[in-house]
């Protein structure tokens, strides 16, 4: 039974999403107590009944709590509901039924899943809106979380009381989005006062002072800068000042297109998008939607 239940939800995900639902299962840091599964081995399924049986295989009774776990991280709240708590499999259960391993395939060919109804009907880059909230694990402990974890405000005179975390960060004001990345995604910033909004992927430094921990200064992340003194793009160190005014506040759309490895910053004006900077490369990971905050600044996650 475990199986059946385990295999209606990865054969639920998109492409892209099953993609970077294993992609998690090798990532040690996030499995934390449970074993990381060899790349060589999640290369070869190809299929969510393949991934079934190695998750079974390497996590037994525990395949479901992975299962939750890495459904929360790629924002699939739809079938972590879907799940149960526990499924105790009933004596002499074996494979997935080969009847309903036949419709395995169809997942090849969902593309990107719509679970927004009328998502797709909005205008220009708003139909690839994709909500997030800010990640509190990763918050550093001057910044303040308001608004369901999407507002965060940078107060050092208030040390918030969040435990300590492996992924928070310690010295510089950062905090991360919840969600990994791995789409066509649009998403848009209210700021105010001095900030980085940015994506960078998981492994980006959180501990000690280093300017390697900070958003742009490495070669994980891409950023861009606002502030009263104007907009500037930074990536691994190099900084590019754009030619663009600024005030001491603004709203920011951010377009990310994973696959073709574009990245791109608007101004919103009255409702229209001024283009800032496009970054082009080649991701190789997923990605994190992130914020630097200078003192006294804050962003909040606006609804489109």
């Amino acid at each position: 039974m475990e199986k059946q239940v385990l295999f209606g939800i990865l054969n639920e995900l998109s492409n892209e999403e099953f993609e970077t639902f294993k992609w998690f299962l090798k990532d040690r840091s996030f499995l934390k107590n449970f074993p990381a599964i060899p790349n060589t081995k999640l290369t070869e399924t190809k299929l969510p009944i393949h991934l079934v049986d190695v998750m079974v295989q390497t996590y037994v009774k525990n395949a479901i709590e992975v299962t939750r776990m890495t459904l929360k991280v790629i924002n699939r709240q739809d079938l972590l509901e879907q799940l149960p708590e526990s499924m105790p499999e009933p004596a002499g259960a074996s494979r997935l039924n080969p009847a309903v391993a036949e419709c395995g395939p169809h997942r090849m060919d969902t593309g990107r899943v719509d679970r927004s109804g009328s998502q797709m009907s909005k205008p220009g880059l708003k139909k690839y809106f994709y909500e997030m909230i800010l990640d509190i694990n990763s918050a550093h402990r001057f910044l303040k979380l308001s608004h369901n974890n999407r507002k965060a405000e940078c107060a050092s005179e208030v040390i918030q009381p969040y435990p300590d975390h492996p992924d928070r960060f310690d010295i510089w004001c950062q905090v991360l989005c919840s969600t990994a990345l791995t789409s066509r995604c649009y998403w848009e910033v209210e700021w105010s006062g001095e900030v980085q909004i940015a994506v960078t992927y998981r492994g980006i430094n959180r501990k000690g002072g280093s300017h390697d921990c900070v958003v742009g200064e490495n070669p994980q992340s891409w950023s861009l800068w606002c502030s009263a003194d104007g907009h500037s793009v930074r990536h691994n160190k190099i900084k590019s000042i754009l030619p663009h005014s600024s005030l001491s506040s603004g709203r920011i759309a951010v377009d990310l297109d994973y696959s073709a490895g574009s990245l791109s910053f608007y101004k919103v004006s009255s409702g229209d998008l001024i283009h800032l900077h496009t970054y082009n490369t080649t991701f190789t990971e997923p990605l994190y939607a992130g914020f630097w905050f200078g003192p006294r600044s804050s962003v909040s996650l606006c609804d489109v």
